[in-house]
């Protein structure tokens, strides 16, 4: 199967490219990074005589933090190791290199196209493949496979959305899966679900889910004073977060909390899944005739004028939970299945969600159990909800240390994640003994 593919892809590159070059040439979004597509502009990466190259694959932001988990106990681990990261997106590439030490090459992946697959492979040399999430490319896993190199799937999940498309392709996939010496999936649905489209039941461990274990907990420390100061915050103010939002979520929330006198004085942060979206946010706070800031242009010279923020910047969700009051994680009431729910409890805040949270449906569970998290059906539900905690702040504070609580018991994927990397390090060093 996958030889047949390798001959379809390559024969839809060619086939293709003159208008793919183009595009290129038209657009300077895509022209930028190119190079790295192509593995044209992906440097020889060297080691030491003693170490390991590591080359770790995240698709965007999210997979990039989980990311710096694995890499810091990777360069803990094997201090001599070089580290690769590659991402598919601009954005998660350029995040990546504000989040992690120069030491790390961070590169846009190269294109599951034979030839461009077969001169990363050579460029970058890896030891190890580490792929973070089911971001499956089947060239160049099973190029790696044919090499001898060893290769783990990380925090593996299959979504209710995309198992009927697993399912169909069932053949190609359940081969791509069996080339990775080691896969550790997020729950025991998700280890039904690699069996059902062709995994090796050998090969699969349940894990956790990485992304509970991030941020380190260091990070905290100076992080709730520069963001109250940031956002002109005094003492006593509420702060509400749509954070990871999605059209119509916006909308929705911003037409109910005009009904809602008693928290008309609530600072509201609006953080959209996709930066892209801005400007389409803008538009509609606007035709809603609602002033509003950017945190990108505040400062200590440029304060906070209106009740309303606009996150339009990249990397801040996650710290801004710190300030917020009441957190509501999007893509939950639009059908996206939900974001990363334990970055707010962590913080130790009552975290509300809709209805679709298929791909955390572990965290969300535990939450509703313990009274972390309150899972409501509608923008009027959600600040139906707020208003009682609003109005109760012993319930408002028990809400707060319940979700702080799960979250930290939800913690540990990463120390059984990085056994799977361990022994893939062990039985390649074997075999070259």
């Amino acid at each position: 199967m996958i030889a047949l593919y390798r001959v379809i892809v390559g024969l839809l590159f060619w086939t293709l490219f003159p208008v793919l070059l183009l595009i290129v040439i038209l657009s300077g979004k895509h022209r930028r990074g190119l190079g790295e597509r192509l593995a044209l502009a992906t440097p020889v990466i060297r080691s030491s005589k003693s170490g390991a190259i590591i080359w770790i694959h995240a698709a965007s932001i999210g997979e990039v933090r989980a990311a710096r988990i694995v890499i810091d106990h990777c360069t803990r681990n094997w201090p001599e190791s070089s580290v690769v990261l590659t991402t598919m997106t601009i954005h998660g590439r350029d995040y990546a290199r504000t989040i992690l030490p120069d030491s790390v090459f961070c590169l846009l992946a190269p294109l599951d196209v034979p030839f461009v697959v077969e001169r990363a492979i050579k460029r970058l040399r890896p030891t190890i493949y580490v792929c973070l999430e089911t971001e499956l490319w089947p060239l160049l896993v099973a190029a790696l496979h044919r090499r001898g190199i060893g290769t783990a799937l990380l925090n593996g999940r299959i979504s209710t959305r995309s198992l009927p498309r697993y399912r169909r392709w069932r053949t190609l996939f359940g081969t791509v899966l069996n080339c990775f010496d080691g896969i550790g999936v997020i729950s025991d649905e998700d280890r039904s679900r690699f069996l059902e489209i062709g995994a090796d039941s050998s090969r699969l461990r349940v894990t956790g889910n990485i992304k509970y274990d991030y941020p380190p907990p260091h990070r905290r420390e100076g992080v709730t004073q520069r963001y109250r100061k940031r956002l002109s915050l005094e003492a006593g103010d509420e702060v509400f977060i749509a954070g990871s939002t999605h059209s119509p979520e916006e909308r929705l929330l911003l037409e109910e909390f005009g009904g809602r006198p008693d928290l008309q004085e609530m600072v509201w942060l609006i953080a959209p899944r996709h930066l892209k979206r801005v400007a389409e946010i803008e538009a509609l706070l606007a035709q809603m005739k609602i002033g509003y800031d950017k945190l990108s242009t505040l400062s200590e010279e440029y304060s906070r004028r209106h009740r309303l923020v606009l996150v339009d910047t990249m990397g801040d969700l996650a710290d801004l939970y710190e300030v917020g009051t009441y957190i509501f994680i999007g893509g939950s009431i639009a059908e996206y299945g939900g974001h990363n729910l334990m970055e707010a409890a962590r913080r130790h805040k009552p975290v509300f969600f809709g209805p679709h949270v298929e791909d955390f449906k572990d965290g969300a569970t535990a939450l509703i159990d313990q009274g972390g998290g309150f899972q409501i059906d509608s923008a009027t539900d959600l600040f139906t909800h707020i208003e009682q905690l609003y109005h109760n702040r012993n319930s408002l504070t028990a809400a707060g240390q319940a979700a702080g609580k799960v979250a930290g018991s939800c913690r540990g994927a990463v120390g059984r994640q990085m056994e799977i990397i361990g022994e893939i390090f062990d039985e390649k060093s074997k075999n070259e003994r």
